[in-house]
């Protein structure tokens, strides 16, 4: 295969090799680089040898695992053999070991080590596309030259170097010493030897013999006339005029304006054309950012690129600040918005005047004007007035909090009904158990929202509620015994599993049977795993009406888990699910036919790939991020559709950008087959044991296979 790159890089740098291969060939320089062109059957060493002989220049990826390897010195010494110019692409700070030092001991590296590697990508293709031209040129240029044999021998060192971009080196081996002259009868020729008369008669043009004594005169007077010039000291060439040259400016971020020498502002990145060599002041300054002076010496030695990163100014604005009553309890305003973090606490407060506000049943309404500045506190105290004793609060003390948060709930602005349901629960089980019907309902009601409305409680607001959570759970509140038990679950509490079967067993809810069944299923919360039990719990649920449920069911008949497998009763409990929109029942549909499991068996595979691309198009729509990984799968092999494994590798890659464990496992096969190309089409350097491990992590079998297979640890 003709090409102008060889690439050299140790296999545990090949994502490294796959960009820098992608990046070349993007810009018309063709590479060689194993395992890719290697072609099977014929001698691996000989196929080396041969890439490195026809190409134009190498790259070295090198790192710690380079500096160690065996097979990078072979390749090196080839090269050095061949005299073809090595390129030092650098991406560890690593000393060179004695024996590639020999091979690498030029001055600069190409230093790859800071910063994304597609910008240091940018500057290697530069490079290596001079380097290839001027190669070409020189090569061109001697073919119409005379033969070595017959031309003047160069002086040694005469040969001209290549330049290059900053911070870039091509180190070439040394040239062997030019052979001196032979005449034709093999005998060496002097060089101070005078050559014959041509065709002139021998005796004719001897010379007569010069007495010694002459040549001794002739070589002293030679010596005092040289004595002046070998002690006078060289001056170096006077350039008139002033010297100039390009100034590029570059600042991260970019786009700030940047000014020399008080001249216009220009957007940056920006190159000052004919900068005179001395010092200039250089200006930055960014919205968001300190404006930033600095004076530049410019004088030809600095390198013609510079980053410049300006500070970033400080925000405005308080990140937290935090309002505390005494007594506790009181509901807390700022500037008329309740507060965005639990206890009362008010994120990214603006500079200037704000008006704090406090309210309690029992106290005097407080409120407070606050400067906020650098200087305030990050802790607000309030005292409150008593004007009589504090009373158990009365369903009219909670009436305006109520219709707030149904206002939320009517607008959907979640955000707001998330916060005004958490000021009101607090409220509600603040002052002991409530005193009234209408109090309970309401309890009922706002710890509903909080559980399945909006975002769900973060680990930070259960833990400042967790007390009132657990008041609540006491006085038989539904939704906060489930809220309740699952924080405790999630640290694989036995008492998680008690407030479960309480629920699922006296009060019949479905979603605490569902929960229940995981346990016994996953044997959490201090139980045996026991299937048999889970299974029983799923198909109550699923009896109780809970879609969810029934899918799971279906699925267990398909897989024979907690029951004897029964692939048709599977497929007759999930096709209503499917057909009724049940997302997860959708895709489960779309597998039997593609499987052809149970009576599915008997259609045409034709006819079974269109339904299963059919329902796994459906169940996308419906938001189940597993079909994303079994439509792919559809495109990778070519069934029901065209094969098209691009296709494949982005629908893998918007259920793994999800989190789906099943389109991990699917995108870690895709990038062992076509790594180099996910790369260079979709610009992403991962690995596949990333995605293995993760999906090993979620249980998906054929991962953990792999993950054993490969002595990959994934827990």
């Amino acid at each position: 295969m003709a090409h102008d790159v060889f690439i050299s890089y140790s296999t545990k740098n090949k994502s490294v090799a796959d960009a820098v291969c992608a990046a070349l060939e993007n810009a018309a320089i063709q590479c060689w680089v194993a395992p890719r062109d290697v072609q099977p059957g014929l001698s691996f060493a000989g196929q080396i040898t041969r890439a490195i002989r026809m190409s134009k220049a190498m790259v070295l990826i090198f790192s710690s695992d380079s500096n160690r390897s065996e097979q990078i010195l072979r390749e090196l010494e080839l090269a050095a053999h061949v005299r073809l110019p090595i390129v030092n692409f650098r991406i560890e700070e690593v000393t060179l070991n004695d024996d590639l030092r020999y091979y690498l001991s030029a001055p600069h590296w190409f230093d790859a080590t800071t910063g994304p590697l597609e910008k240091h990508l940018g500057q290697l293709t530069i490079a290596l596309k001079t380097l290839i031209e001027t190669s070409e040129k020189e090569m061109g240029k001697s073919a119409g030259e005379t033969p070595p044999s017959l031309a003047k021998p160069k002086a040694e060192g005469s040969e001209k170097l290549i330049e290059q971009e900053p911070g870039a080196t091509i180190a070439g081996p040394p040239s062997p010493p030019e052979k001196i002259a032979e005449i034709s009868d093999g005998s060496v020729a002097p060089s101070w030897e005078a050559e014959a008369p041509i065709g002139g008669d021998n005796s004719i043009s001897r010379r007569k013999r010069i007495p010694l004594w002459v040549w001794l005169v002739c070589a002293a007077t030679l010596l005092l006339c040289s004595i002046p010039f070998i002690l006078k000291k060289p001056s170096s060439s006077v350039v008139k005029g002033p010297r100039l040259g390009d100034l590029t400016i570059e600042t991260e971020p970019p786009g700030a304006a940047v000014t020399l020498d008080k001249g216009l502002p220009t957007s940056a990145p920006h190159t000052f054309r004919n900068v005179t060599f001395g010092t200039h002041r250089l200006t930055v300054s960014m919205d968001g950012y300190l404006a930033m002076e600095q004076d530049l010496r410019f004088d030809g030695a600095n390198p013609p690129k510079i980053v410049l990163q300006p500070k970033p100014r400080p925000p405005e604005e308080i990140g937290k600040l935090s309002v505390r009553s005494n007594p506790p309890g009181a509901l807390i305003r700022l500037d008329g918005a309740l507060p965005q973090e639990p206890p009362n606490t008010f994120i990214n407060v603006k500079f200037g005047k704000h008006k704090i506000t406090a309210s309690l049943d029992g106290y005097n309404p407080k409120e407070q004007d606050l400067i906020v500045d650098r200087s305030t506190a990050t802790d607000i105290f309030l005292q409150l007035d008593q004007t009589k004793p504090r009373p158990t609060p009365t369903p009219d003390s909670v009436k305006a909090l109520i219709n707030e948060v149904k206002g939320y709930e009517t607008a959907q602005d979640w955000l707001k009904y998330h916060r005004a349901s958490l000021s009101l629960f607090q409220r509600l089980t603040t002052s002991g158990e409530p005193a009234s019907t209408e109090h309970k309902e309401a309890l009922q009601v706002v710890m509903e929202g909080l559980r399945t409305k909006g975002p769900a409680l973060s680990n930070e607001e259960f833990r400042a509620y967790k007390e009132n959570i657990k008041f609540a759970a006491h006085l038989d509140i539904m939704p906060a015994i489930l809220i309740l038990a699952g924080q405790l679950r999630i640290k694989n509490s036995p008492e998680a599993f008690n407030w479960y079967y309480y629920v699922a067993e006296i009060k019949h809810n479905p979603d605490a049977m569902i929960k229940l069944a995981w346990i016994y299923f996953r044997g959490e919360c201090g139980q045996h795993p026991d299937k048999e039990r889970g299974f029983k719990w799923f198909k109550l649920a699923y009896e109780a009406g809970n879609t969810a449920a029934g899918t799971i069911v279906g699925d267990c008949y398909l897989r024979g888990a907690g029951t004897a497998k029964d692939e048709d009763t599977g497929i007759r409990i999930l096709l209503p699910l499917a057909n009724a929109g049940v997302a997860h029942a959708l895709t489960l549909v779309g597998q039997c036919y593609y499987d052809g499991l149970g009576s599915f068996a008997n259609l045409r595979q034709e006819e079974r790939d269109q339904k299963a691309k059919t329902y796994f198009e459906q169940a996308i729509a419906a938001g189940d991020w597993v079909a994303y990984g079994h439509l792919g799968v559809l495109y990778e092999v070519g069934r029901g559709v065209p094969e098209d494994w691009k296709q494949a590798v982005k629908l893998y890659l918007q259920g793994v950008d999800n989190k789906d464990p099943i389109c991990m496992y699917y995108y870690a096969r895709a990038i062992e087959k076509h790594g180099a190309e996910i790369t260079k089409i979709f610009k992403r350097r991962d690995k596949a044991e990333t995605y293995y491990k993760q999906a090993a992590a979620a249980s998906v079998t054929p991962a953990k296979d792999w993950c054993v297979e490969h002595n990959v640890k994934f827990q």
